[in-house]
């Protein structure tokens, strides 16, 4: 009996390796594929082993017999899971009830419980396998086996007790230790799975980093210098192909040192395990490099080998070479160049052009810190400053102080600070630009933008930035009033802007904005009209111009401006309406004309009829003359939207020679500087001189409103905004006490600011500078004067004096457009008033003028 349980158990230890071999190369292996059908296939496969098992027991009694069943169920359940281990339990229970005898229900029960405990232990203890625990393998197989001798209670009774004796000794020393080695034996291939797969990465990885990096990377055989692989960088490098490196290539035939001395260096990097190593190596091509070397052991097909990183520092070296002169360029730098220390801030060094424009000496320097040069920041204040270079949260930063020479004089300047090594040691390095001159440029350029800004404000023109590729349009504030929209609601693409034009102008605007874009005329100006919000029709002016263009020359962005021209639209309907009717009027009495006179000629009698004709000819020709009164006062109407609609080309042209001086300044020589400049000066000449005209041409054309004028505070705050800050203090302005009057406030502050400009004007270059205002009531009329101690006019032309373009000075003397004075007689004769000017040569001038005492009724 001895001998067949002895037999039984190395049967059953073998199919229990054989267990061990399913868990390795079928359920480790294909730990990815795990499906409901492969867990059962397994559950299978552990069943049919169990039943091995069982077909090798030992017989304690017929009837009763016992084999390692439960040491395979159990390490079921804790390593294949619940669907193997119950497919197993019903294979191997069915094979024992169809067994039957006095063990069946113990057998049963032992099946049972052996799997249901694995599957529980697992589901408690999933980490088992991380832990490799084998006294918890010890536990398990106690527990186990414990409940199997439990089991024996379902025996017969007079069996329970002979049974019972015999198998606690197998039962509790050897099946536990057979649980333990068998679930060890399966962590261990667990674990020698998971080192496969941890080494099959790790060289995945080496081999990704080796294909894909950058670096020129070879693997050489350091007994003879083979080159056993090369990736793709040094493929490119050096000039030769992967099956050149890997079948004929040696060290020796891309170093071009000696063989000896070759063989020291592979000594050297196998010694040192590490080493780095300054060469030169020759390309396929026959060209030398430096190279610096860094090599490392590795381990190929169980091999140690020579992993090689190659650095090209050709031009390090020839950066290194061309130091020297750097540093001589730096020491002749125009910008002041500083070094100082990260710990103290101490000056460590500076260039020539710091030193010169400081007035300090080196030495003088190296006993400060900048702190001593910049007078406006606190110690707090620059420590703030440079704590991101100090924390490397940033690599340099930029910022504008004030520095103080030696001698007290400040200066404004742009400071770009870096940390670096200065002699292996970490040092701030500053350079600095003398700012001063820019900062007065850009102050210049802010107020000339403010004042175009305003221009472009207070003339109401319609601006767009057209993004020709996309359609969408950026538009300011008097585009979008001009059309009765809300800005806040209003979006410009140049879809809606086709969808807002008149059905009579869509195809003339779309051939000419086509036309224009595709460079088959070469200016952009159309006039159309468009529906506003309100859903009226309006006349606009639209004028354009590319202003960028890709690389393939197609345009891809145009700006341009929107003019209302809806009232001067009107006043040219209305004039050429007038002009028909005073043609037509003037035919027909010339055709009236010549019949009479041809009647004359066939009798004397008709004499007197003739002068009774031209009587009424007279009537007509008064009626005539209304009418042509009527048509001037259209045709200034038309004047002064002709001059309105000037200004648009007029910005325009300033616009776009503004952006070529800017754009393209470096591109033009000095004469074509000079002749944009040109163009610019007398575009500003010709938009005052309209300005002017337009002021005229509203005198008579604006509805009057009569109020009560404080002429005292009136006139003083006219010359508050007229005089400029630098020639204020010249001037000794006074204003005696002036009667108020009854007059258009309008029209009488565009009077003053004419006197007074023109005051100012031709008082200005005097020494001694004095404006003085007087008024007086003398009869039914308010008379003030402006007297100035200016240059004077000579009174032999005092009736030119308020014509319009009328000057008695030379433009090259005093600019102007000769319209002010004109305006200023319209408005007070406008009044009813008088207008009229003493004046001597040289000594200053008096102008005078009279309003009506009482309130004006127009």
């Amino acid at each position: 009996m001895k001998d067949s349980i002895i037999l039984g158990l190395i049967q059953n230890i073998a199919l229990l390796l054989s267990f061990g071999m399913l868990y390795d190369y079928i359920w480790i292996r294909y730990e990815e594929k795990r499906s409901i059908y492969f867990k059962i296939i397994i559950g299978i496969i552990i069943g049919f082993i169990g039943l091995i098992l069982m077909l090798t027991p030992w017989v304690l009694t017929p009837g009763l017999v016992f084999d390692t069943r439960s040491i395979l169920l159990s390490a079921t359940g804790l390593f294949f899971g619940s669907i193997p281990t119950v497919i197993a339990m019903i294979i191997t229970g069915s094979y024992r009830i169809y067994l039957g005898g006095d063990g069946l229900f113990m057998g049963i029960a032992v099946i049972i419980t052996s799997g249901s405990i694995g599957i529980i232990w697992r589901k408690l203890r999933p980490d088992i396998n991380k832990r490799k625990n084998i006294y918890e393998l010890l536990l398990l197989g106690l527990i186990v086996h414990l409940i199997m001798l439990a089991c024996t209670l379902l025996l017969p009774q007079e069996r329970i007790w002979p049974t019972i004796k015999t198998l606690i000794l197998p039962v509790l020393l050897i099946y536990p230790f057979g649980t333990m080695l068998l679930g060890f034996l399966l962590i261990n291939r667990d674990r020698n799975w998971e080192n496969k797969k941890v080494l099959k990465k790790s060289e995945e990885l080496f081999r990704n980093m080796f294909e894909s990096n950058h670096a020129i990377m070879l693997i050489a055989d350091p007994e003879n210098g083979k080159i056993l692989d090369a990736n793709p960088s040094a493929l490119e490098f050096y000039g030769y192909t992967h099956d050149q490196f890997v079948n004929d290539l040696f060290i020796s035939n891309i170093n071009i040192l000696p063989d000896i001395e070759i063989k020291e260096i592979l000594k050297k990097a196998m010694e040192n395990k590490k080493g780095n190593f300054f060469v030169i190596h020759k390309l396929a091509n026959g060209n030398l490099r430096n190279v610096e070397i860094n090599t490392g052991i590795t381990v190929l097909n169980d091999k140690k080998v020579l992993f090689v990183i190659v650095f090209d520092i050709t031009d390090r070296i020839k950066a290194e070479e061309k130091s020297a002169n750097l540093n001589k360029i730096i020491q002749e730098s125009v910008n002041e160049i500083y070094i100082f220390s990260i710990e103290n801030f101490r000056f460590l060094d500076a260039n020539h052009e710091a030193i010169r424009n400081l007035g300090y000496t080196l030495d003088e320097l190296k006993r400060m810190t900048p702190l001593d040069i910049k007078p406006f920041l606190t110690q707090a204040q620059f420590n703030e400053l440079v704590e991101p270079l100090m924390n490397e949260e940033k690599n340099k930063i930029y910022f504008e102080t004030t520095h103080r020479r030696k001698n007290g004089t400040d200066y404004q300047v742009e400071v770009y600070l870096q940390k670096v090594e200065y002699g292996n040691i970490p040092v701030f390095v500053a350079i600095i630009l003398d700012i001063s001159e820019r900062k007065k440029a850009e102050k210049h350029l802010s107020e000339s933008e403010e004042r175009l800004r305003l221009a472009i404000s207070s003339a109401k023109q319609g601006f767009f930035d057209l993004d020709i590729l996309t359609g969408d349009a950026i538009v300011n504030d008097d585009y979008v009033f001009m059309l009765g929209y809300n800005p806040t609601e209003f979006k410009e693409t140049h879809q809606n802007w086709l969808n807002r034009l008149h059905p009579n102008d869509i195809e003339k605007t779309k051939q000419k904005y086509t036309d224009y874009i595709t460079g088959k005329i070469p200016e952009y100006k159309i006039e159309f009209r468009q529906k506003t919000k309100q859903g009226k029709w309006k006349w606009i002016m639209s004028t354009g111009k590319i202003f960028e263009i890709d690389k393939n020359g197609k345009p891809i962005r145009m700006l341009g401006i929107h003019t209302d021209i809806d009232e001067m639209k009107v006043a040219q309907i209305e004039l050429q309406n007038t002009q028909e009717n005073l043609e037509k009027l003037v035919k027909d009495r010339t055709v009236e004309l010549d019949e009479q006179a041809s009647k004359l000629k066939e009798s004397q009698s008709a004499l007197l009829f003739l002068l009774e004709d031209i009587n009424e000819s007279r009537e007509e020709l008064q009626e005539v003359n209304n009418k042509l009164e009527e048509a001037n006062k259209e045709l200034e109407a038309f004047t002064y939207t002709v001059s309105h609609d000037l200004k648009a080309p007029l910005r325009a042209i300033d616009g776009f020679s503004n952006f070529l001086l800017e754009d393209y300044k470096d591109k033009l020589d000095g004469e074509g500087l000079r002749l944009i400049n040109v163009i610019r000066e007398n575009t500003k000449k010709m938009d005052h001189l309209i300005v002017d005209l337009l002021q005229l041409s509203r005198v008579n054309r604006n509805e009057m409103h009569i109020t009560n004028i404080d002429m005292n505070h009136f006139v003083n705050q006219i010359y508050t905004e007229i005089i400029t800050i630098d020639i204020i203090n010249k001037f000794k302005f006074k204003v005696n006490n002036l009667p108020k009057v009854y007059a258009d406030q309008v029209l009488i502050k565009q009077v003053w600011i004419n006197l007074i400009s023109n005051a100012i004007k031709f008082t200005r270059i005097k020494d001694t500078c004095s404006i003085e205002i007087n008024g007086k009531i003398e009869n039914e009329f308010v008379i003030y004067s402006i007297t100035d101690s200016g240059v004077g006019f000579d009174t032999r032309y005092e009736s030119k004096l308020f014509g319009v373009f009328q000057r008695l000075h030379k433009a090259e003397e005093f600019e102007g457009t000769g319209v002010g004075l004109s305006i200023v007689k319209r408005i007070i004769n406008r009044h009813g008033g008088k207008v009229w000017a003493e004046s001597e040569l040289g000594k200053g001038s008096t102008f005078y003028f009279s309003l009506p005492s009482k309130e004006l009724k127009e």
